[in-house]
């Protein structure tokens, strides 16, 4: 377990850039892990531009519409844990300093339903665009396909 921290995972101009895939691969898991909905959703909000891609599956949404998705899977599920493999990160070839680039993983990860008490696994592959826009980090672009929520056997 890990400590969520009381602050948003935006990297700014001021503050010491972490590598490009550890900034991405903590937001993912904060956006699901931290207390609060309004933080979850404060956290998507300061970390994604307002005209962000997503495309999920083949199917496009917007900003709005992933914002309820993080919504609607927070009130179903509590979620148990995260595993990130075969991480590639790109930086971006124009920003010396790394704070850029396309990052793609792979992500398995539990969740308990809320309603029927049932564990839940699912399966991600990612890819994010991240820019250095003004004096933050954003994403720019989110690709991913999921598959799940399947049922898994009960390991407790």
């Amino acid at each position: 377990m890990f400590l969520i921290p009381k602050m948003t995972a935006t990297t700014k101009k001021e503050e010491v850039v972490i590598p490009l895939l550890f900034w991405v691969q903590r937001i993912q898991r904060l956006i699901y892990e931290i207390p609060s909905d309004e933080e979850a959703i404060a956290l998507v909000t300061e970390n994604y531009t307002s005209d962000a891609v997503f495309e999920w599956n083949s199917e496009r949404i917007d900003l709005t519409e992933f914002k309820n998705f993080v919504q609607e899977w927070r009130s179903r599920y509590t979620f148990l844990d995260f595993e990130f493999h075969e991480a590639v990160a790109t930086p971006d070839a124009n920003d010396e300093l790394g704070r850029g680039g396309t990052i793609g993983f792979g992500m398995k990860g539990r969740v308990l339903g809320k309603d029927d008490g049932k564990m839940y696994g699912g399966k991600v592959h990612a890819i994010f665009k991240v820019e250095w826009i003004g004096d933050r980090r954003v994403i720019t672009r989110n690709m991913q396909v999921l598959q799940g929520p399947y049922v898994v056997e009960d390991e407790r």
